[in-house]
Parts: structure tokens; sequence; C-alpha cells
């Protein structure tokens, strides 16, 4: 009875301890295919 909620605590306590620990080897790419657009008479190019 006792085992069961150290062992919950132990993994819980181990996923969330470093979380951005393994981010460094995470591809990320941008991609930017905003187009400017006209409102009110003037041009907005939000993207650039």
């Amino acid at each position: 009875m006792v085992l069961i909620p150290f062992l919950y605590s132990v993994f819980f306590l181990t996923s969330v301890w470093d979380p951005y620990g393994d981010t460094k080897n995470l591809p990320v790419a941008v991609v930017n295919n905003d187009k400017p657009v006209n409102y009110q008479g003037k041009r907005f190019a939000v993207g650039e």
C-alpha cells in the first residue's frame, strides 16, 4: 500500500524534473508565408 504512492511520485517527479533538457536536439523550422494586406487604405506587411 505504501509502495504505490512512492512509485507514482518517483515517476512523476522524474518526468517533470527537467522538461527542457532534451530540446536542444529538437528540429525546428519557421516558414513565413504571410502576404501584405490593404486595410482602410493602408498597407500592412506584418510578416516582413
